[in-house]
């Protein structure tokens, strides 16, 4: 038991220091880089690697992060194994990605360790890092990117948005070699309107379809979702498909048929935006900023005593619901592949990383804008440096 126990003090302290820059971060620094090194270097220890750790039975829907779909073999410290659904800070799971054609090879790894309760908000409790099969970091949990969604590595080349399945060999070979030879281009399919490219169409269809908070399977043409951590998952990944379920025909992204065990499943996954929590309850959708005191107190004890409610406001034209008005403001606002930023009851909107948005954090509201009023969601006025980036934001 000591040999697993060892990883605790170590993983924590450091972890404290590193969460801190999750939000910031537009790229790994010296020190993320640093620490996710050194923990595969400890995992993997001559003579007290983790593969000589519990084996998994493969049930690990509470783990955040890389997917866990595809051939794996899962190990656990006792931290883990001995309180799975409750886990202490300093559990520790490790996942070797296997290759489908050949289950001895492995072809990536993915660490997840569980951080202190003060830093439980950051990605559900998680620290996370995945690496090539030969121990490269190719991605973190404490690494911002607009772009980011679970279980896919993404980057900007010349304008142009890359999707690469975390653990897949086209990943790989991106990391060590550039641009696969072969690969699909989607010229104005990504988020924001970019050019969206992969290393075929199925996975640029399912990073598209991808929501925060739900795991979403295309089938047979059909779009599936379900909530993270739950039973149905695990049993559609199975290929036990409940047939008693709820369909909704072109109601998904690019009109996909939506498909689910419960038609609150669907409400929640349409209405689902990073950096928002989403609750649905008696047919309505109750919003929270990830991480607010609102969203725990919901959570322990239930509708909130002080709410507003926007009849109509959400997808479908489901009522909304929150703790103040300023948070549907901003939650009606967001959209896939913008910033936006309310100010006196208007939308600004930049594209993420740009220097005009800089410029408007430092500075602030520029001489020069456009201005559409009543353009934008519920008739918001809607503001940008330039008319094609509302376009963009309009049409989206």
């Amino acid at each position: 038991m000591k040999k697993y126990l060892a990883i605790t003090a170590c993983v924590v302290m450091n972890l404290i220091v590193l969460q801190s820059g999750i939000v910031s971060a537009e790229k790994r620094s010296e020190s993320q880089q640093d620490y996710a090194q050194s923990l595969w270097d400890f995992l993997n220890r001559p003579g007290r690697s983790f593969d000589s750790w519990q084996e998994s039975n493969g049930d690990l829907a509470l783990v955040s992060g890389p997917q866990l779909s595809g051939p794996t073999i899962v190990f656990l410290n006792s931290l883990a194994s001995s309180a799975p659904q409750e886990p202490a800070p300093g559990a520790t799971i490790v996942a070797n990605h296997l290759d489908p054609q050949d289950d001895s090879n492995v072809r990536a790894t993915t660490v997840w360790v569980r951080v202190p309760d003060s830093h439980r908000a950051a990605d559900d409790g998680w620290y996370w890092v995945h690496y090539t099969a030969d121990g490269d970091v190719v991605k973190s949990s404490a690494e911002a990117n607009a772009y980011e969604k679970a279980g896919f590595y993404t980057q900007v080349e010349d304008g142009r948005l890359w999707v690469f399945k975390l653990g897949s060999d086209a990943l790989t070979e991106f990391i060590n070699s550039g641009e696969p030879a072969k690969h699909v281009t989607r010229p104005g399919g990504g988020p924001g309107g970019m050019t969206i490219k992969g290393a075929d169409a199925e996975t640029i269809d399912e990073y598209l379809v991808s929501r925060p908070g739900y795991a979403s399977r295309i089938h047979d043409g059909r779009l599936w979702v379900f909530p993270n951590r739950s039973h149905e998952l695990i049993d559609f990944d199975a290929g036990k498909i409940n047939e008693k379920h709820v369909t909704r025909p072109g109601a998904g992204p690019q009109g996909m048929t939506v498909k689910a065990s419960t038609s609150e499943d669907i409400d929640g996954y349409l209405a689902a935006k990073p950096h928002f929590a989403i609750r649905v309850v008696d047919g309505r959708i109750w919003v929270f900023k990830e991480g607010s005191e609102e969203l725990t107190e919901f959570d322990d004890q239930g509708e909130l005593a002080k709410h507003v409610t926007w009849p109509a406001a959400g997808p479908n034209r489901v009522t909304l619901k929150a703790a103040d008005d300023e948070s549907l403001q901003e939650y009606v606002a967001a959209k896939d592949g913008f910033v936006t930023i309310i100010e006196d009851g208007r939308i600004w909107v930049f594209l993420p990383n740009s220097a005009e948005l800089k410029e408007f954090e430092e500075i602030g509201e520029p001489a020069k804008c456009i201005t559409r009023p009543g353009a934008g969601p519920l008739q918001m006025t809607v503001k940008s440096v330039d008319a094609s980036t509302i376009d963009a934001y309009l049409s989206n």
